[in-house]
């Protein structure tokens, strides 16, 4: 066991504080120490949620000259909604092209991993079209997409 730095003969208990100490920590009006700790616990997740937005902001303008608040207007824009399978989805990407680096719009996870692993090709993409529509009317059973309403 630790010894308490403030008593070194005693031994160390909950708080840092020896036993004596604690006791004497104990008397002190329960609200007094509920509202330390509520009040330090708000300021914790104040700080933390001031570095989230922070370093999403410096994010965003590193890899796509954008602001949060640039993002925020594109999710209204686009009313939450995915550019390209209209889905809403909590989670937007940030599409843009690789080569120029311009911000196309905001993807779900799904449509933006399906553009990059066509590496962005639409030779590729239209031949994935013709190749999904070619198998798609070989089996009764249609596409998911074809069915479900957006």
């Amino acid at each position: 066991m630790r010894t308490c730095l403030n008593h070194p003969e005693r031994k160390h208990h909950a708080k840092g504080l020896c036993s004596t100490c604690y006791r004497r920590l104990l008397r002190k009006p329960t609200k007094t120490l509920a509202k330390t700790k509520v009040s330090s616990k708000v300021q914790q997740l104040k700080v933390k949620e001031a570095s989230k937005a922070k370093s999403k902001n410096s994010k965003y303008l590193s890899r796509y000259g954008i602001t949060s608040e640039d993002v925020a207007q594109m999710r209204k824009k686009q009313r939450g909604r995915c550019a390209i399978c209209n889905k809403v989805t909590k989670t937007l990407h940030v599409d843009h092209h690789h080569d120029t680096d311009t911000v196309r719009d905001l993807l779900c996870g799904t449509c933006n991993r399906g553009i990059g692993n066509l590496r962005e090709c639409t030779t590729t993409l239209l031949n994935a079209v013709r190749y999904l529509l070619y198998w798609s009317t070989r089996y009764e059973g249609k596409s998911e997409c074809l069915t479900k309403k957006s």
